[in-house]
């Protein structure tokens, strides 16, 4: 099955201080995260340098092991790591028939020690919430290099909002928040495509 990919990432530098919003709250934690009901409007944490770093993302479809894409974070991005960051996600229709995705993580953690790394990450389609993940890697040593794998389960999707999510690009998007301690300290955002080629 050919899924097309093209992967286009933005590190920040375009989008930063473009879609910073002064947050509501002076400290997010999850709890805070999963009350809410659409996509957020900008980020939540201000523009900074991240504690962790992530130099590699992989995605594979677990049922036949096949990878679909690897990111490697290139040597002229230096050692540039932001708290905000929106990736933009080109694909096919077909990539939405995948039930299940294994996803690989590789980043680096800074001079201070996590007691807990957790991600939740939410999919939305326009204001509708589609699934929402929720991730715990645990404890992290400082200065270390680290791999975390998860696995995405994505329902069936009835078929007038999978044929919306098609004809209406970049209509589908999703918030992922890193916690360090369960205070938040990373915000990316995304934006999916289902066109064909």
């Amino acid at each position: 099955m050919e899924l097309g990919i093209n992967y286009l990432m933005n590190m920040s530098k375009k989008f930063k201080n473009k879609h910073y919003k002064q947050p509501v709250l002076d400290v997010y934690r999850p709890e805070d995260i999963m009350e809410m009901k659409t996509i957020t409007d900008g980020y939540l944490v201000a523009p900074g340098r991240s504690p962790i770093e992530f130099t590699c993302f992989s995605m594979r479809e677990m049922e036949s092991d096949r990878l679909i894409f690897e990111i490697r974070k290139s040597q002229d991005e230096g050692d540039v790591c932001t708290t905000q960051s929106l990736t933009r996600y080109d694909l096919t229709p077909e990539f939405l028939n995948i039930p299940t995705l294994g996803a690989t993580v590789e980043f680096k953690v800074g001079p201070e020690p996590i007691q807990e790394l957790r991600m939740i990450e939410r999919h939305f389609f326009k204001d509708k919430l589609l699934i929402s993940h929720d991730f715990t890697f645990g404890f992290c040593i400082p200065n270390s290099v680290n791999s975390w794998e998860h696995t995405y389960e994505f329902p069936t999707l009835p078929l007038h909002v999978r044929n919306a999510m098609i004809s209406e690009p970049y209509f589908t998007k999703s918030d992922s928040f890193y916690f360090a301690n369960s205070v938040l300290i990373l915000h990316n955002k995304a934006e999916y495509s289902f066109v064909s080629k």
